[in-house]
């Protein structure tokens, strides 16, 4: 396995307001995926945002209060 970070994902607790922060910064949205959720190539990393609830469901895992959550995958 070669070590490396694939994918970046920030739980938000405000999709649209995390979205307009990263296309401010000159991010460009995916396109083709949407739905509740959102991405952005950067590089060869990919940075996706998510719902909290959508998160913590997905992970099985409740995240401390607090305005954002980020956990990291290996594809």
């Amino acid at each position: 396995m070669e070590p490396r970070i694939s994918i970046v994902t920030i739980a938000t607790d405000d999709l649209d307001r995390a979205v307009r922060f990263y296309e401010a910064m000159g991010l460009k949205r995916h396109a083709g995926i949407t739905d509740g959720v959102a991405f952005f190539q950067m590089g060869g990393v990919i940075l996706g945002l998510f719902p909290r609830a959508s998160a913590e469901e997905d992970s099985g895992i409740a995240f401390a209060a607090a305005p954002s959550a980020v956990y990291l995958a290996y594809n």
